[in-house]
């Protein structure tokens, strides 16, 4: 299918406000777990800083490689280490546009999925904090092994297990492959080996890890399905519904019928375009499935419905999410309409992740004032943003008098 390539006035008129938006960040300073992990890379150097506090395994040595790096280019000055976020969200922004480009098949289309992907109000603590860099790396590695799959690359296992190595939240990966191409012309002996090569890989890093530490996924919280439930609800509301006010949670709490009902609408919703005969329901189903596949490694982790915290478990599905939204729109609306739509909702969020970046800089601001002048007990949060959840002692260690 011939493509339709937006033009690059276009391009560059709607890349503006985004370079603006997160060349903002590169200003604001370190924060909670940066702290920490800044401690360990400059004392501990590079393969100390795998490990982790109380016997807890932080194998992920790319993203330390990644801090490592940012030690060395320029020292503790957190101009550098945002840099490094910034560019790596690019990088994932793009190869949602690359991704896009061969499921979608229409240019159009694939750069509104990675300009939206690019201003999701979600990405907000994966980019403005530091620590938040770890989706941002494994995610990057993830869809450029989904891109060497659908290629029949033998790149395709490699950039997965570099995945692995960056956040074990990718695990899922080899699921994502299968998705992408069964019952598919591209679905022969070829993709079927890569697609074991990359099950070897997974059941590899899973035994190793279950061997050292005893647990697969980092910060697991209640394994029960009353967990899963609520987690996948608040994980299908907040991806493109920013934090509610806080003035929300007493009515959250006398009305928890709200957010089933929410859902229930907009699957409803959805789902009546889904079952048009005029509507291609392969791609769409294909994304959805990918959704709740990449969301399976943090099925037991809550999202924040009020504030920011936990936004980053967001990152990775949120390309299955934004390209199924851009494939419904150009559908129903076509492709001049969706065009106008898709940009407007992109802008949209990009004004409410400005309105969350916010709250990142002002913890930054305080990180710096806490350490200027210390005190017994820092505050943990600022809107949700991490001023001190951990990382005070090193803080003092590192910046104090």
């Amino acid at each position: 299918m011939k493509t339709d390539r937006p033009s690059p006035l276009l391009l560059c008129i709607l890349l503006a406000p985004a370079l603006l938006l997160f060349a903002e960040t590169l200003s604001y300073g370190f924060m909670s777990d940066d702290f920490h992990l800044a401690y360990r890379v400059v004392n501990e150097g590079f393969f100390t800083g795998w490990g982790g506090e109380n016997g807890d395994l932080y194998f992920r040595p790319l993203t330390v490689l990644s801090y490592f790096t940012d030690d060395l280019l320029y020292g503790l000055n957190p101009v550098g280490w945002h840099l490094t976020n910034v560019l790596w969200h690019l990088a994932c922004s793009w190869l949602v546009f690359l991704l896009a480009r061969v499921i979608l098949k229409e240019d159009t289309a694939a750069f509104c999925c990675g300009y939206m992907f690019l201003l999701l109000a979600c990405h907000s603590e994966s980019v403005a904090w530091v620590s938040g860099r770890t989706d941002l790396i494994a995610s990057a590695f993830c869809l450029g092994s989904i891109l060497a799959f659908l290629r029949k690359s033998v790149w395709a296992p490699v950039l997965f297990a570099a995945a692995l190595l960056a956040k074990e939240s990718v695990l899922a990966t080899p699921l994502l492959w299968f998705f992408l191409v069964a019952k598919t012309p591209a679905w022969d002996s070829r993709a079927k080996r890569l697609l074991a090569l990359g099950i070897a890989v997974a059941l590899v890093y899973t035994v190793a890890r279950l061997l050292l530490s005893g647990n697969l996924l980092s910060g697991a919280g209640e394994v029960s399905f009353a967990v899963a439930a609520e987690s996948m609800a608040r994980y299908m509301f907040r991806f493109f519904v920013p934090p509610l006010s806080e003035a929300a949670r007493p009515f959250l709490i006398r009305n928890p019928f709200v957010l089933p009902l929410y859902l229930f609408a907009a699957a409803a919703f959805f789902g009546f375009f889904f079952l048009r005969k005029s509507f291609d329901r392969r791609a769409f189903a294909v994304l959805v499935a990918g959704f709740f596949v990449s969301l399976l490694p943090v099925v037991f982790m809550k999202v924040s419905l009020l504030d920011t915290r936990s936004e980053r478990f967001l990152y990775l599905p949120g390309v299955f999410a934004v390209m199924a939204l851009v494939n419904w729109a150009f559908q129903v609306f076509g492709k001049r309409t969706a065009l106008v739509v898709m940009t407007a909702m992109a802008l949209f969020q990009g004004a409410f992740l400005y309105r969350s970046n916010m709250n990142w800089r002002r913890a930054g601001e305080m990180c710096v004032e806490l350490i200027s002048e210390p005190v017994a007990s820092p505050p943990e949060t600022y809107r949700g943003a991490y001023v001190f959840m951990n990382g005070y002692e090193e803080a003092l260690q590192l910046f104090g008098e």
